[in-house]
């Protein structure tokens, strides 16, 4: 993984589709995009991945 900050999407959403997974699409400034398409259980995997990383994160 790398140690590089990412610079946060433009703009993110998530909702739920037809069949029961979860998307989340990110849109940058430069209108580049990405979509994930989770199931229940890896939207909770990741989840608890993203609660446990914020954890570490050192506040300035």
């Amino acid at each position: 993984m790398s140690a590089e900050v990412q610079r946060l999407p433009a703009s993110t959403w998530a909702d739920v589709v037809p069949g029961g997974h979860i998307v989340i699409a990110f849109v940058t400034e430069q209108c580049s995009s990405s979509v994930l398409y989770l199931t229940r259980d890896n939207a909770a995997k990741l989840g608890q991945r993203l609660l446990a990383l914020a954890e570490t994160v050192e506040l300035p």
